[in-house]
C-alpha cells in the first residue's frame, strides 16, 4: 500500500511528499513499515486460525452419546411411572365428574338419576368397563336405551376401578342425596 497507493489514499500527504519534505517522508515511510509488518502479522494469525481444530473428534462424540443413554436409561422408567400416575388421576377425576354431573341433575330436574356400572358382571373391576349417568323415564329401575345423559368410556386395559362392596348402581335422589345407607368408595388400581 505504501508507494503505489500512496496517490489513491493519502492525496494531501502525496503533495506534500512531491515536495520533498525529508521529515514528511520519513514518516511516510516508517508508517509503511509499520502497515506492512502489521499485514504480515494479521496474514500469520489467520493461517493459525485455520490451521486450528474444529468439531468434536470421534472419543468426545462417544463420551456423549454414552452419557446420553445412561441419562435415558433412568428417564424411561421415570416416564412410565408419570405417564400411569396422569391416567389414573384423569380416571379419578372422570369418576369425579359423573357423580357431580348425576348429583346436579338430580337437583336442578327434580327426579331421581341413576349412575351405574356400564357392564357389572362381577363384584371386581365393576365400573372399571365404564360407566352411565341416566334417567330412569319409565320408573321401572332398569336401564332402557336413550335414557343416558352421560357415558363415561372404558378405562385403561390396566387399571380396576372398584366401589365399596361391589356397588355397581347409585341412585341420586331430588334432594341430592343419594339411596346408600354407607359411603360409596371408588377404588382406582393399575398394574403397578
Amino acid at each position: 500500500m505504501c508507494d503505489r497507493d500512496r496517490d489513491r489514499t493519502f492525496p494531501w500527504l502525496h503533495a506534500i511528499y512531491q515536495h520533498n519534505l525529508p521529515l514528511v517522508s520519513k514518516l511516510w515511510n516508517q508508517a509503511c513499515v509499520f502497515s506492512k509488518v502489521t499485514l504480515v502479522l494479521n496474514r500469520i494469525d489467520s493461517m493459525l486460525l485455520r490451521t486450528q481444530q474444529r468439531g468434536f473428534t470421534v472419543i468426545e462424540l462417544m463420551v456423549v452419546t454414552v452419557i446420553l443413554a445412561i441419562t435415558a436409561g433412568f428417564a424411561v422408567p421415570a416416564f412410565d411411572n408419570f405417564f400411569k400416575t396422569n391416567r389414573m388421576r384423569a380416571s379419578e377425576g372422570e369418576i369425579a365428574t359423573a357423580i357431580q354431573f348425576a348429583r346436579a341433575e338430580a337437583v336442578r330436574r327434580g327426579t331421581s338419576i341413576h349412575m351405574s356400572a356400564v357392564n357389572a358382571t362381577s363384584n371386581t373391576n365393576e365400573w372399571g368397563p365404564g360407566l352411565r349417568v341416566w334417567l330412569d323415564a319409565d320408573d321401572d329401575d332398569t336401564y332402557d336405551a336413550g335414557e343416558e345423559l352421560r357415558v363415561v368410556g372404558s378405562f385403561h386395559n390396566s387399571m380396576t376401578v372398584d366401589g365399596t362392596n361391589g356397588v355397581s348402581t347409585v341412585i341420586f335422589r331430588p334432594t341430592g342425596l343419594t339411596n346408600l345407607a354407607s359411603t360409596l368408595t371408588f377404588t382406582v388400581c393399575d398394574d403397578r
